[in-house]
Protein backbone atom coordinates (compact mmCIF):
# COMPACT_ATOMS: atom_id res chain seq x y z
CA UNK A 1 0.00 0.00 0.00
CA UNK A 2 1.13 3.81 -0.61
CA UNK A 3 0.65 6.15 2.04
CA UNK A 4 1.50 9.61 1.74
CA UNK A 5 3.92 10.78 5.03
CA UNK A 6 3.25 13.51 7.35
CA UNK A 7 5.26 15.86 9.17
CA UNK A 8 5.33 13.30 11.89
CA UNK A 9 6.30 10.36 9.97
CA UNK A 10 9.18 12.00 8.79
CA UNK A 11 10.08 13.55 12.37
CA UNK A 12 9.92 10.21 13.60
CA UNK A 13 12.05 8.49 11.19
CA UNK A 14 14.80 11.94 12.30
CA UNK A 15 14.21 11.27 16.28
CA UNK A 16 14.19 7.58 16.31
CA UNK A 17 11.08 8.38 19.06
CA UNK A 18 8.72 5.77 17.29
CA UNK A 19 8.58 2.16 17.87
CA UNK A 20 7.87 1.13 14.57
CA UNK A 21 11.28 1.95 13.23
CA UNK A 22 14.82 3.32 13.75
CA UNK A 23 15.77 6.48 12.88
CA UNK A 24 17.77 7.31 9.75
CA UNK A 25 20.50 7.57 11.36
CA UNK A 26 20.34 4.51 13.76
CA UNK A 27 19.66 2.62 10.15
CA UNK A 28 23.05 3.99 9.06
CA UNK A 29 24.92 3.57 12.11
CA UNK A 30 25.71 7.43 12.71
CA UNK A 31 25.84 8.36 16.43
CA UNK A 32 27.30 11.71 18.00
CA UNK A 33 31.08 11.81 18.89
CA UNK A 34 30.02 10.42 22.49
CA UNK A 35 27.99 7.75 21.09
CA UNK A 36 24.97 8.73 21.85
CA UNK A 37 22.01 8.26 19.71
CA UNK A 38 21.41 11.63 16.84
CA UNK A 39 18.52 12.89 17.12
CA UNK A 40 16.64 16.04 15.13
CA UNK A 41 13.53 17.51 14.15
CA UNK A 42 12.25 18.95 10.72
CA UNK A 43 12.50 22.45 11.56
CA UNK A 44 16.39 21.87 12.38
CA UNK A 45 16.94 20.74 9.35
CA UNK A 46 15.28 23.43 7.83
CA UNK A 47 17.52 25.64 10.16
CA UNK A 48 20.67 23.66 9.08
CA UNK A 49 19.55 23.99 4.86
CA UNK A 50 19.19 27.58 5.52
CA UNK A 51 22.57 28.01 7.33
CA UNK A 52 23.81 26.22 3.71
CA UNK A 53 22.41 28.55 2.05
CA UNK A 54 24.29 31.95 3.59
CA UNK A 55 27.16 29.81 3.83
CA UNK A 56 26.75 28.98 0.13
CA UNK A 57 26.52 32.56 -0.72
CA UNK A 58 22.96 32.10 -2.04
CA UNK A 59 21.13 36.06 -2.15
CA UNK A 60 18.72 36.82 0.73
CA UNK A 61 16.27 36.75 -1.94
CA UNK A 62 16.52 33.39 -3.07
CA UNK A 63 16.72 31.79 -0.01
CA UNK A 64 13.18 33.66 1.31
CA UNK A 65 11.74 32.54 -2.07
CA UNK A 66 13.24 28.81 -1.47
CA UNK A 67 11.90 28.66 2.20
CA UNK A 68 8.73 30.14 1.20
CA UNK A 69 8.87 33.45 3.71
CA UNK A 70 7.21 36.60 2.62
CA UNK A 71 9.99 38.45 3.97
CA UNK A 72 13.48 38.46 3.97
CA UNK A 73 14.27 39.74 6.93
CA UNK A 74 12.57 36.43 8.41
CA UNK A 75 15.89 35.12 7.43
CA UNK A 76 18.08 36.48 10.60
CA UNK A 77 15.90 33.49 12.42
CA UNK A 78 17.95 30.96 10.55
CA UNK A 79 20.95 32.70 9.79
CA UNK A 80 23.84 30.57 12.40
CA UNK A 81 26.77 31.12 10.81
CA UNK A 82 29.43 32.05 13.07
CA UNK A 83 32.19 34.87 13.14
CA UNK A 84 34.50 31.64 12.42
CA UNK A 85 32.77 30.37 9.68
CA UNK A 86 32.91 34.02 8.18
CA UNK A 87 36.67 33.84 8.90
CA UNK A 88 37.64 30.77 7.03
CA UNK A 89 35.16 32.38 3.90
CA UNK A 90 37.18 35.21 3.76
CA UNK A 91 40.44 33.68 3.78
CA UNK A 92 39.40 31.20 1.58
CA UNK A 93 38.63 34.57 -1.03
CA UNK A 94 41.90 36.34 -0.34
CA UNK A 95 43.92 36.77 -3.66
CA UNK A 96 41.59 34.95 -5.72
CA UNK A 97 40.32 37.77 -8.21
CA UNK A 98 37.42 35.41 -8.74
CA UNK A 99 36.12 35.80 -5.43
CA UNK A 100 37.44 39.14 -4.45
CA UNK A 101 37.48 42.22 -5.31
CA UNK A 102 39.75 45.38 -4.27
CA UNK A 103 43.12 45.32 -2.54
CA UNK A 104 42.67 41.63 -1.06
CA UNK A 105 41.89 40.47 -4.82
CA UNK A 106 45.75 41.37 -5.26
CA UNK A 107 47.56 39.65 -2.49
CA UNK A 108 48.18 35.86 -4.38
CA UNK A 109 51.36 37.57 -5.54
CA UNK A 110 53.08 35.82 -2.35
CA UNK A 111 55.75 34.00 -3.14
CA UNK A 112 57.05 32.82 0.28
CA UNK A 113 54.12 31.42 1.91
CA UNK A 114 51.24 29.57 0.56
CA UNK A 115 47.94 31.79 -0.15
CA UNK A 116 46.25 30.21 2.77
CA UNK A 117 48.55 30.44 5.18
CA UNK A 118 48.45 34.03 3.70
CA UNK A 119 45.48 34.57 4.55
CA UNK A 120 45.34 33.28 8.16
CA UNK A 121 48.34 36.04 8.55
CA UNK A 122 46.46 38.81 6.87
CA UNK A 123 43.18 37.67 8.12
CA UNK A 124 43.82 36.72 12.03
CA UNK A 125 39.69 37.50 12.90
CA UNK A 126 36.71 38.49 11.64
CA UNK A 127 33.41 40.10 13.36
CA UNK A 128 30.22 41.92 11.92
CA UNK A 129 29.84 45.92 11.25
CA UNK A 130 26.73 47.29 9.93
CA UNK A 131 27.67 47.01 6.21
CA UNK A 132 29.86 43.95 6.64
CA UNK A 133 32.74 42.67 8.64
CA UNK A 134 35.91 44.13 9.79
CA UNK A 135 39.14 41.56 9.79
CA UNK A 136 40.73 44.27 12.12
CA UNK A 137 43.48 42.17 14.90
CA UNK A 138 42.65 43.99 17.91
CA UNK A 139 46.00 42.37 19.23
CA UNK A 140 47.75 44.25 17.26
CA UNK A 141 46.29 47.76 18.13
CA UNK A 142 43.14 49.65 18.35
CA UNK A 143 40.48 50.49 16.11
CA UNK A 144 41.55 53.60 14.51
CA UNK A 145 37.96 54.01 12.77
CA UNK A 146 35.63 53.65 15.37
CA UNK A 147 32.06 53.78 13.29
CA UNK A 148 33.21 54.82 10.65
CA UNK A 149 34.09 51.24 8.67
CA UNK A 150 33.83 52.60 5.33
CA UNK A 151 36.19 54.50 5.39
CA UNK A 152 38.47 52.04 6.60
CA UNK A 153 41.09 49.38 4.63
CA UNK A 154 40.30 46.58 6.90
CA UNK A 155 36.85 46.13 6.32
CA UNK A 156 35.35 43.91 3.61
CA UNK A 157 31.58 43.29 2.13
CA UNK A 158 29.99 39.86 0.98
CA UNK A 159 27.54 40.43 -2.39
CA UNK A 160 24.13 39.26 -1.47
CA UNK A 161 23.32 40.13 1.85
CA UNK A 162 19.99 41.76 1.13
CA UNK A 163 20.07 43.62 4.98
CA UNK A 164 23.58 45.09 4.78
CA UNK A 165 22.91 46.54 1.02
CA UNK A 166 19.47 47.86 2.23
CA UNK A 167 21.91 49.80 4.51
CA UNK A 168 24.08 50.71 1.98
CA UNK A 169 21.66 52.26 -0.04
CA UNK A 170 20.21 53.82 3.00
CA UNK A 171 23.96 55.45 3.87
CA UNK A 172 24.19 56.80 0.66
CA UNK A 173 20.91 58.69 0.68
CA UNK A 174 21.47 60.08 4.10
CA UNK A 175 25.20 60.95 3.08
CA UNK A 176 23.96 62.69 0.04
CA UNK A 177 21.34 65.03 2.46
CA UNK A 178 24.29 65.61 5.22
CA UNK A 179 27.11 67.03 2.08
CA UNK A 180 24.21 69.19 0.80
CA UNK A 181 23.14 70.69 4.05
CA UNK A 182 27.09 71.14 4.61
CA UNK A 183 27.87 72.74 1.41
CA UNK A 184 25.08 75.41 2.06
CA UNK A 185 26.74 75.73 5.09
CA UNK A 186 29.93 75.97 3.52
CA UNK A 187 28.35 78.62 1.35
CA UNK A 188 27.70 80.74 4.29
CA UNK A 189 31.27 80.72 5.62
CA UNK A 190 30.52 78.87 8.51
CA UNK A 191 33.28 77.70 10.64
CA UNK A 192 34.35 74.30 10.08
CA UNK A 193 32.15 73.46 7.39
CA UNK A 194 34.62 72.57 4.68
CA UNK A 195 35.68 69.67 7.07
CA UNK A 196 32.35 67.81 7.02
CA UNK A 197 32.10 68.80 3.01
CA UNK A 198 35.27 66.98 2.65
CA UNK A 199 33.95 64.02 5.12
CA UNK A 200 31.00 63.64 3.49
CA UNK A 201 32.49 63.43 -0.09
CA UNK A 202 34.48 60.95 1.04
CA UNK A 203 31.86 58.86 2.32
CA UNK A 204 29.98 59.17 -0.71
CA UNK A 205 32.50 58.49 -2.97
CA UNK A 206 33.29 54.72 -1.27
CA UNK A 207 29.69 54.43 -0.48
CA UNK A 208 28.86 54.42 -4.25
CA UNK A 209 31.73 52.66 -5.50
CA UNK A 210 30.82 49.74 -3.17
CA UNK A 211 27.27 50.04 -4.83
CA UNK A 212 29.07 50.01 -8.55
CA UNK A 213 30.66 46.76 -7.61
CA UNK A 214 27.55 45.35 -5.71
CA UNK A 215 25.04 45.87 -8.72
CA UNK A 216 28.36 44.60 -11.18
CA UNK A 217 26.60 41.10 -12.57
CA UNK A 218 30.17 40.14 -13.24
CA UNK A 219 30.55 40.18 -9.21
CA UNK A 220 28.94 36.58 -8.29
CA UNK A 221 27.13 36.45 -4.81
CA UNK A 222 28.86 35.47 -1.72
CA UNK A 223 32.31 37.33 -3.67
CA UNK A 224 34.55 39.68 -0.88
CA UNK A 225 34.85 42.93 -1.61
CA UNK A 226 37.39 45.34 -0.48
CA UNK A 227 37.48 48.99 -1.98
CA UNK A 228 40.78 50.64 -1.95
CA UNK A 229 42.57 52.54 -0.01
CA UNK A 230 41.38 55.24 2.38
CA UNK A 231 44.33 57.53 3.23
CA UNK A 232 43.56 56.92 6.96
CA UNK A 233 46.54 58.28 8.91
CA UNK A 234 48.43 55.56 11.13
CA UNK A 235 49.11 55.66 14.88
CA UNK A 236 52.26 56.99 14.86
CA UNK A 237 50.97 60.26 12.67
CA UNK A 238 47.89 60.79 14.92
CA UNK A 239 50.37 60.84 17.44
CA UNK A 240 52.47 63.30 15.71
CA UNK A 241 49.53 65.54 14.90
CA UNK A 242 48.44 65.98 18.49
CA UNK A 243 52.22 66.30 19.70
CA UNK A 244 52.14 69.00 16.68
CA UNK A 245 49.21 70.84 17.78
CA UNK A 246 51.26 71.04 21.55
CA UNK A 247 55.09 71.89 20.69
CA UNK A 248 54.29 74.29 17.52
CA UNK A 249 54.39 73.64 13.82
CA UNK A 250 58.09 73.63 14.15
CA UNK A 251 58.16 69.57 14.86
CA UNK A 252 59.56 67.73 12.48
CA UNK A 253 58.11 64.19 11.52
CA UNK A 254 60.58 61.43 12.55
CA UNK A 255 62.14 59.55 9.97
CA UNK A 256 64.13 56.48 9.48
CA UNK A 257 67.87 56.11 8.76
CA UNK A 258 70.62 53.72 8.57
CA UNK A 259 68.97 51.69 10.48
CA UNK A 260 67.82 53.63 13.47
CA UNK A 261 65.02 55.91 15.02
CA UNK A 262 65.41 59.49 14.69
CA UNK A 263 63.40 60.74 17.75
CA UNK A 264 61.16 63.92 16.98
Amino acid sequence: MFTRPCTNDINSRLSGKSHLSKSIFEKFGFREQDGRPISATTHQIRHYLNTLAQLGGLSQLDIALWSGRSKVAENNVYDHVSGRDVLAMVRAAVGDPGQTKGPLARLSGVELLERGEFARLKVPTAHTTDLGYCIHDYSMLPCQAHQNCLNCDEHVCVKGDHEKEERLNDLIRETKQLLAKAEADQSLQFAGAHRWVEAQTRTLARAEELKRIMDDPLVPAGAVISIGKTGMPSRLTQAFHDRQKLNGPSLAMPSVKAGRRRRP
